[in-house]
């Protein structure tokens, strides 16, 4: 039967709808195996990359031995996404087997990803040169979504980054430039990405830098990246100093929400740079707005070897926190707990930055939670060379506490110092010291000086330090002014009456805290019973109470007194005096 010219129409179209369908397909996801390690041409790392770009994903490269690839140029960009590049040998190990070799002469990255959903494991990355590009040429390995849509979701795992082959020491022969300007960076809005259970170390610049860039945009925010499970800063032993040059972990402008950790060890960075190198600095002093956000350190080891057991001091100090707003550093759970310990400075630094203008509010809302500062792993003494924490510079509304260990520095446990001549506006105020323990530090537990005002320490005890519970230094916390003092102290079965003078500044009302001792160590409050408020008179109930009370007070701005004159004692815990009077009681 002949066929209808309307039919043979239609059967023409359906025919050119299906070969233009298939026509428009991409090519299908593949393998590419590298068997050569020559700098370019068929079957080396150059060429399968170039073919993973030019593929439809998700793709993978794997290599046929371990080997070592002397690079005479960068390496194509990584742009095609759900891209696997796996080092280890078999491929889906745990070892580094592959080494990227820049040999001081490549101007650019080790590797550049500029796409997502990429994973790069088993690598030894070494020997790259700094280069004035877009994407900060000259690193192990960067995450750029500099000039690209986005850059997320990648995964960087199980590589020796900075080192030689055995993870042992710098790599390159040892030479100072070797990866110029760190091991692993983020940049320019590069988001969602995992680095984990490398070893970054021996770099010329910082272990990890999380930040804009030179060529960056305030448009574009860098967030949700987590580092954790990595060696930054030792050998792969864990047990010895291979510094990188700057920090371990740097986070810095238009950063927010990132995550340190768990499961970090960050110790031993900074060799000599000019630019004092932390364990872990988080700085927005470049940001637009002039600080960062929500960022988190968390479960990570600071200052010691892997086992928590021995110092390996990053050379500026453990963690520094500048112009930065709601940093958390700990957490409510033990998984949390940092161990910030055996740092020659500060465990924890707290800080507006210098140049921070005085109409803007510079570092607020810092939350250090449950961390042990000044202790390894098994509550060994490994102090901290300085205090355990420093905060200064008109740093405000940060919280110390609660669950924090402060113990054994070689100086204050925690130090808040102000600025002199500063006007309020710019004076280090308004910060809590909360539910901690402070113990053992070489000077006074907890120091407020240099007219820091408005500091209020509540529920926390103190006990066995070189100097006083609590302190003041040159106006404190008001020091020398006219202070609300306890008077007619009375204790009648258990319950502790008295009477508040020089109550100008209980408004809305001071708060009386009561602590109680041994009496050997009479400037100090071993343990916490209660808390009230008056204005006036008050009365509260201690059950259980050691054989000496001690009473702090704070005033209706929150600036806390030291504790008071120790008075008892009670011939034991369950034997109270009933009905004694005790003279004045003066709180310093």
């Amino acid at each position: 039967m002949p066929i209808s010219s309307r039919r043979l129409s239609s059967l023409v179209v359906i025919a050119l709808v299906v070969v233009s369908v298939f026509s428009a397909r991409p090519a299908l996801a593949n393998d590419f195996v590298v068997t050569s390690f020559e700098d370019s041409g068929p079957g080396t790392l150059r060429q399968a990359i170039l073919d993973a770009n030019a593929s439809f994903g998700p793709d993978t490269i794997t290599f046929s031995t371990g080997g070592t690839i002397n690079l005479l140029s960068p390496l194509p960009e990584i742009i095609g996404g759900d891209l696997t590049i796996d080092g280890t040998v078999p491929s889906g190990g745990t070892i580094p087997q592959v080494e990227l070799r820049g040999n001081g002469t490549v101007e650019g990255q080790g590797l550049l990803i500029k796409s997502s959903n990429n994973t790069i494991r088993g690598f030894i990355i070494n020997g790259f040169n700094a280069s004035l590009t877009r994407d900060k040429g000259g690193a192990g390995i960067v995450i750029s979504a500099v000039a690209v849509a986005a850059a997320s979701n990648n995964t960087v795992e199980y590589s020796y980054i900075g080192t030689n082959v055995a993870g042992t020491d710098i790599g390159f022969e040892n030479k100072p430039i070797n990866n110029f300007y760190g091991g692993v960076l983020l940049l320019g809005g590069a988001s969602d990405n995992i680095v984990q259970n490398n070893v970054i170390s021996g770099n010329f610049g910082p272990g990890v830098s999380i930040e804009r860039g030179d060529f960056g945009t305030s448009e574009k925010i860098q967030s949700g990246n987590i580092i954790r499970n990595n060696l930054i800063g030792l050998d792969a032993t864990g047990a010895n100093a291979l510094a990188n040059d700057f920090s371990g972990v740097s986070i810095s402008d238009n950063s927010n929400a990132n995550i340190i950790g768990p499961g970090n060890v960050i110790s031993g960075n900074g060799r000599d740079s000019f630019v004092p190198p932390y364990g872990v600095l988080i700085d927005g002093s470049l940001s637009d707005g002039g600080y960062i956000r929500d960022n988190k350190v968390q479960g990570n080891l600071i200052g010691t070897d892997q086992n928590g057991r021995m110092s390996i001091p990053n050379r500026g100090g453990g963690v520094q926190v500048s112009s930065s707003e709601n940093t958390l550093i700990g957490g409510p759970n033990e998984a949390d707990r940092n161990i910030i310990a055996g740092n020659p400075t500060a465990g924890v630094t707290v800080e507006r930055a210098l140049d921070t203008p005085s109409d803007e509010v510079g570092t607020v809302g810092i939350t250090i939670q449950n961390n042990w500062i000044g202790l390894g792993a098994n509550r060994e003494p490994l102090g901290n060379t300085d205090v355990g924490v420093l905060i200064h510079r008109g740093a405000r509304g940060v919280t110390v506490g609660p669950d924090n260990l402060i113990s054994y520095n070689q100086r204050d446990g925690v130090h808040i110092k102000g600025i002199e001549e500063a006007t309020p506006e710019e004076q280090t105020r308004d910060n809590v010291i909360s539910s901690n323990r402070v113990t053992n530090n070489n000077a006074d537990g907890i120091l407020i000086s240099d007219g820091a005002i408005n500091n209020r320490i509540t529920g926390t005890t103190t006990n066995a330090n070189g100097g006083d519970g609590i302190a003041f230094e040159s106006g404190g916390n008001l020091d020398g002014t006219v202070r609300p003092l306890l008077n007619n102290l009375t204790l009648t079965d258990t319950t502790v009456s008295g009477t508040l003078l020089n109550t100008e500044s209980c408004t809305p009302d001071c708060t009386i805290e009561v602590f109680s001792g041994f009496g050997s160590d009479p400037g100090e409050g071993l343990i916490y019973h209660t808390g009230t408020t008056a204005t006036d008179t008050f009365s509260v109930d201690v059950p259980l109470c050691r054989p000496f009370l001690l009473f702090t007070v704070t005033d209706g701005s929150g600036n806390t007194s030291s504790f008071g004159s120790q008075i008892g004692p009670f011939a034991q815990c369950d034997a109270w005096v009933v009905g004694r009077a005790f003279l004045p009681l003066t709180i310093h």
